[in-house]
């Protein structure tokens, strides 16, 4: 089984956009089916990439309001000293 550099998948999935992937393989001379799983594997890795920042903005805005809500709450405290003499 041959083995293409990341650079040449990429290049054949461009000229895959601007004249077909049938025509794309036949002028590359690679298979059809090959052409069709980069992409396929393209479009996977870019919707999981999409996903990820997905997740990661919900968790950063979650992380956010939790802290605003927690520095909200706190209350300054402030030492009583007619407590502590009459303690």
């Amino acid at each position: 089984m041959r083995r293409y550099s990341q650079e040449f998948k990429q290049q054949a999935l461009q000229l895959s956009d601007e004249i077909g992937t049938k025509e794309a393989a036949k002028n590359l001379g690679i298979s059809y089916g090959t052409l069709t799983d980069w992409r396929k594997r393209k479009i996977a890795i870019k919707q999981a990439t999409e996903l990820q920042r997905q997740k990661l903005s919900f968790w950063m805005s979650e992380r956010d309001s939790s802290n605003a809500k927690s520095k909200s709450s706190k209350k300054p405290t402030k030492s009583c000293k007619a407590h502590s003499l009459f303690s």
